[in-house]
């Protein structure tokens, strides 16, 4: 938080009109990153959050809890973090892989998603899926994120990239 700081003031000398200054961080449903993501929106303008509410690897979910409450209880929670002000969800996404998901379960999440923004969009900016493709199998570091594209490396189309793409909430 001080480097941030520092970075800012260093700032100074800029014209007024330059760019917003910022950062990019990663929020979950956990009550240490919602302190942290408070500590650091205080000192920047702008501030991009990675959210991730069905990767479990978190430890913010709840067994039984449904899909709904969990990216409702995230997103309310980040713009809260975020003091209300404007923030950009970077990266998002959900795995369609069991058991972090599946292709239905994802594409629940990003029509859950694009009503959120939708009621919200004077708060967050933007928002963007992580990746279009799942990732190569050599490269699945981490097995929430090897199928989270919204389409497979052989470019069939998840039931997600149709929600998404054509920005189809529930609304």
């Amino acid at each position: 938080i001080n480097l941030i700081k520092r970075i800012k003031e260093s700032l100074s000398w800029l014209p007024k009109n330059r760019p917003a200054f910022g950062t990019n961080i990663t929020y979950c449903g956990a009550t240490w990153c919602h302190g942290f993501t408070k500590k650091v929106a205080k000192v920047v303008e702008i501030i991009g959050l990675n959210i991730y509410p069905t990767d479990p690897d978190w430890g913010a979910n709840f067994p039984d809890e449904e899909l709904t409450g969990i990216v409702r209880r995230w997103l309310d929670g980040a713009r809260e973090a975020t003091g209300n002000r404007p923030f950009a969800i970077n990266e998002t996404g959900a795995s369609c892989v069991a058991p972090y998901g599946s292709p239905e379960s994802q594409a629940q999440y990003a029509r859950l998603l694009i009503d959120y923004l939708k009621q919200h969009k004077d708060t967050i900016s933007y928002a963007v899926w992580f990746s279009m493709y799942d990732n190569p199998p050599l490269t699945q570091t981490f097995p929430f994120f090897g199928k989270i594209g919204l389409k497979t490396i052989n470019d069939t189309k998840r039931p997600a990239y149709e929600v998404w793409a054509k920005q189809e909430g529930s609304i």
